[in-house]
């Protein structure tokens, strides 16, 4: 919306596009963190 009001002949379609990227990334680090953060690391001789 911002994007089609403030930018109608250069479009931030990339940059949404790259911050949809970066928020799924963040969000499945996220989830990653909150199911391993309490498991012990396996000990590798």
């Amino acid at each position: 919306m911002i994007s089609d009001i403030h930018f109608q002949e250069n479009p931030l379609n990339q940059l949404i596009n790259d911050y949809d990227i970066l928020g799924k990334r963040i969000n499945m680090f996220i989830k990653y963190v909150e199911n391993n953060w309490n498991k012990k690391p396996a000990i590798s001789n």
